[in-house]
């Protein structure tokens, strides 16, 4: 069973690893680029700890996250919790923001079936919020989307969402769409247009690629105080 979880792990990781680290908004650095992610989750672990050791803590195979007098424990990603908690949520931590309070972790569930990215708000009770992929900040730093590409098994994130950061530095989602096409690439064009790079299967032979599938471009645009998608 470890052998299997051990693999499955590995064999996933890859595809939200390789667009994890296209994302410009958050430094490359903090991302671990590495072929095994649990020794990903090991440096990430290490990193945290060594900068922010006020919010952060090892014990054995759980990070303990602090803000003031409150603490909460991620099990992490590793051997022995992939044996000792097959039916738990397994974290890998990617990247802290101090200024915000906010984690991103990519949690994986149901035996590494499901995974997901998230944001835990240290701040605020740790409060998870699910994201459609790893965020990518606005240029006036007031939004995020978050998108994602799984069109085949959907078990991991698809489609793009759009998310507003109020005053009070909560997340509200503003549009959601998750449809029969995934998107491989978003771009913040302004702070109202977001550039879509996307799949889909589709039946015209000649504008399949090597898998069968179609890229379309789209863009959401914020017209008349609403996200409007432009095909």
């Amino acid at each position: 069973m470890l052998l299997s979880l051990r693999v499955f792990f590995l064999g996933t990781f890859f595809l939200g690893l390789s667009l994890s680290l296209s994302f410009s908004v958050v430094a490359q650095d903090a991302f671990c680029d590495l072929d095994n992610l649990l020794e990903c989750t090991q440096l990430s672990v290490k990193k945290l700890t060594r900068e922010y050791p006020q919010a952060f803590s090892l014990k054995q195979d759980k990070l303990q996250l602090r803000f003031k007098e409150k603490t909460q424990e991620l099990i992490l990603l590793s051997e022995s919790s992939m044996e000792q908690h097959p039916d738990d949520e397994l974290s890998y931590p990617i990247h802290f923001w101090p200024e915000r309070n906010w984690l991103l972790v990519k949690q994986f569930a149901d035996g590494g079936e499901t995974q997901f990215f998230a944001i835990i708000d240290l701040a605020k009770d740790f409060i998870t919020i699910e994201l459609n992929g790893t965020p990518i900040f606005s240029p006036d730093g007031k939004k995020l989307l978050a998108y994602g590409a799984d069109i085949y098994a959907g078990l991991s994130a698809n489609g793009i969402a759009v998310y507003e950061i109020d005053k009070d530095n909560l997340l509200k989602e503003a549009i959601k769409i998750d449809e029969t096409w995934g998107v491989v690439n978003a771009e913040w064009r302004s702070d109202q247009e977001i550039q879509l790079s996307t799949i889909e299967f589709c039946e015209d032979e000649s504008a399949q690629n090597e898998n069968g599938e179609c890229t379309k471009e789209k863009k959401l645009e914020f017209i008349n105080n609403q996200w409007q998608l432009i095909h």
